[in-house]
């Protein structure tokens, strides 16, 4: 399970051992559930040794995105992630994916309200959250 914040994050995965490429490029999907929603986009592997992990940066902003430097505008809660692994960078059209090589669960932390009390009798203090 992949947990993404607001901001700049990284991601350590292990692709290589089901890439058929010597030198693979990953595209990304990720499709929010309950919905139609989804996001494709391309980040190079920064991975000192990729043949035994990779790493990227992917950031979630609430501003225009980049697509093709692993920069999303996607909403908090729970999605689903698909790497695919591509001949060449920065394609971001699926259909050319030469092999599906993970796929999980993504949650993107959203940014959320003050936290509110209610004081009832007895001072009983009840402390409730909302996503917003």
């Amino acid at each position: 399970m992949i947990y993404l914040n607001n901001g700049s994050n990284v991601v350590t995965v292990t692709l290589a051992e089901k890439s058929t490429q010597v030198q693979p490029y990953y595209t990304w999907l990720l499709e929010r559930k309950g919905t139609f929603d989804n996001v494709i986009f391309y980040q190079n592997d920064s991975s000192p040794i990729p043949y035994y992990w990779n790493s990227f940066t992917v950031s979630v902003v609430s501003t225009t995105p980049g697509l093709t430097s692993g920069i999303i505008k996607a909403n908090s809660g729970e999605w689903t992630y698909t790497i695919y692994e591509m001949a060449a960078p920065y394609i971001l059209d699926l259909t050319q994916a030469i092999n599906e090589v993970e796929t999980g669960i993504c949650i993107i932390n959203g940014t959320y309200t003050a936290n509110h009390n209610y004081t009832g009798t007895l001072d009983d203090t009840i402390k409730y959250y909302r996503n917003i």
